[in-house]
């Protein structure tokens, strides 16, 4: 997958490994992660269960509109993970955030 072929080695996400992050959960490529795409991809991936899945997706979909889209949803997620606004999420800012979302 493209997402995993993206990553460096300088231990940051950029919002262009972001955006390939978000291809390889739109299995069907229209631009929408709706939450039944989302836990499949999900769980597929073996990245947690069905539970933290449900409430990783509810954060994701920003606008509460029942999908995940680039715009707005990524770009708010991944600007609420760039604490220090650089334009990058390096591992600090993530365990940070992600530990906030997981509890």
């Amino acid at each position: 997958h493209l997402a995993e072929l993206n990553r460096t080695v300088d231990g940051q996400l950029t919002r262009e490994e972001v955006d390939d992050i978000f291809s390889v959960f739109d299995d069907n490529g229209d631009g929408l992660v709706g939450e039944l795409e989302f836990k499949k991809s999900w769980t597929t991936r073996e990245l947690g269960d069905l539970t933290a899945a449900g409430k990783l997706f509810s954060r994701a979909d920003t606008d509460g509109d029942g999908a995940i889209t680039q715009f707005p949803d990524m770009q708010r997620v991944f600007d609420y993970f760039d604490l220090d606004d650089d334009g990058k999420v390096n591992e600090v800012e993530f365990i940070i955030i992600w530990s906030n979302l997981s509890s």
